[in-house]
């Protein structure tokens, strides 16, 4: 073969295997699982940094531990347990970090003309799924808890940085929107780290950011809620969230009647 067959062999090479996806020999993955939050906590970190990696993971549990220090509607130590105690009393000063996410959530409220509803707590505390026995409320025992739920009664006083549930009884709950929260804030850490290709995921609550070691999207597979052996789509994703909800995690079963942990704030089922 002449030079310029050999040169133009040579080029074609480079061109393919450019072309192809790079594996780093260096690249890691690191994985960790704990139960945070009542629920079931996992990230998925990768990059060429074993130490780095191990700091980034640490930063990841450390944010949603915080989180749930603060936000825990179970925890008598948390600030939300302050709000609720403190319900037709006084007002409480919170940290500026839930304060906003306080905020963000009765904004939320008002754009879903409560359908989305913190103060839905006495519903929590009444259709109680963690008992060891399960007991279905009463129509009575309902409409009694849902005369305590209602949004327009939170007051926030930005001067001092205070929540005050006007009505003895209330309680507030961030249930519904504590866990994405606490996800945000742990991708946020790892990337102040230097790392930014991973999943951290809380329940039905995920962020995937950057891409996997080989350098494909991730993906998110659905589970079937009927058949958790089965995944009804896989989403591909990157530096996106993925949240999802069902009836078949915390439920339990009555007289043929599933009973389930997502209520609606406006009947109390």
């Amino acid at each position: 073969m002449c030079r310029i067959g050999h040169l133009a062999l040579f080029c074609f090479v480079c061109v393919v295997l450019l072309l192809l996806p790079v594996r780093s020999a260096f690249a890691l993955t690191l994985e960790r699982e704990e139960i945070l939050m009542g629920t079931q906590v996992q990230a998925i970190l990768c990059g060429p940094d074993r130490q780095a990696l191990e700091g980034a993971m640490e930063a990841v549990f450390s944010a949603v531990a915080k989180a749930e220090e603060r936000m825990s509607f179970w925890r008598q130590d948390s600030e939300i347990a302050r709000i609720n105690r403190s319900a037709g009393v006084s007002p409480v000063r919170v940290s500026p970090e839930l304060f906003r996410l306080i905020e963000e959530a009765l904004s939320i409220s008002r754009m879903t003309k409560g359908c989305f509803d913190i103060t839905m707590g006495v519903l929590v505390g009444l259709w109680d799924f963690r008992a060891e026995v399960f007991r279905v409320p009463s129509e009575s025992e309902i409409q009694t808890r849902l005369a305590l739920v209602g949004f327009q009664d939170v007051r926030l006083d930005p001067h001092n940085g205070s929540v005050f549930l006007t009505r003895t009884g209330m309680s507030v709950t961030l249930g519904g929107i504590a866990k994405g929260y606490a996800v945000d804030r742990a991708v946020q850490a790892a990337r102040s780290l230097g790392v930014h290709n991973g999943i951290v995921s809380a329940g039905g609550d995920l962020i995937a950011f950057g891409r996997k070691e080989s350098g494909e999207l991730w993906k998110v597979g659905v589970k079937n809620p009927r058949d958790n052996a089965k995944i009804l789509c896989v989403v591909p994703v990157s530096n996106a969230a993925v949240a999802t909800s069902g009836d078949y995690e915390r439920f339990r079963m009555v007289d043929g009647v599933r009973y389930h942990h997502i209520l609606d704030p406006r009947t109390g089922h």
